[in-house]
């Protein structure tokens, strides 16, 4: 026996119907996957910028320790250079090629 045309459309649209639900299906499993990978790799993005600005944050703090050093460095310096002069008792540049005694 043959198949009536409308019998013939009414399985196509079953088996249609049926793929379009699968099809779904696979693609809510693809996007559950997906969704759980960009999750993973936007904890370990999170991180990253955590560890960096831990970083940033100590590079600040040693830039500005390091500056402190350099401050007291020139301020000893300083101070051993006016004892220097001052037990040398030279005369300033300005006069020290005139008036020669």
């Amino acid at each position: 026996m043959m198949k009536d045309t409308k019998e013939i459309k009414n399985e196509q649209r079953e088996y249609r119907e049926e793929f379009n639900i699968i099809k779904d299906q696979i693609n809510n499993y693809k996007q559950r996957e997906y969704r759980e990978e960009f999750n993973i790799i936007k904890d370990q993005i999170n991180n990253y910028k955590q560890v960096i600005g831990k970083v940033k944050t100590e590079n600040e703090e040693l830039k500005r320790e390091m500056k402190k050093m350099q401050e007291a460095i020139v301020k000893i310096k300083c101070k051993k250079n006016n004892k220097w002069n001052s037990s040398r008792k030279r005369k300033p540049k300005s006069a020290q090629g005139k008036n020669r005694n």
